[in-house]
């Protein structure tokens, strides 16, 4: 099987992260120089914030928007 390990991975987007749990695990297992994590519920994106995303690499930025919003 394919190991991410065998790759340099730079940054990361994660679109739709919910609760941030798995985004959060890929933050602490991979070292990316940039990330962006969009949620739309704002619901999901104060959890993340307050509860599970609390101390963010300094270039991982999170947005709670919907995805046309982002693409505008």
């Amino acid at each position: 099987l394919l190991s991410l390990h065998e790759f340099s991975i730079k940054s990361i987007v994660d679109i739709g992260f919910g609760y941030g749990y798995l985004l959060n695990e890929f933050l602490k297992k991979f070292k990316f120089q940039v990330g962006l994590g969009i949620e739309p519920s704002e619901h999901a994106y104060k959890y993340a914030m307050q509860k599970v995303l609390k101390k963010l690499p300094k270039k991982v930025e999170l947005q709670n928007i919907s995805i046309s919003q982002w693409c505008e």
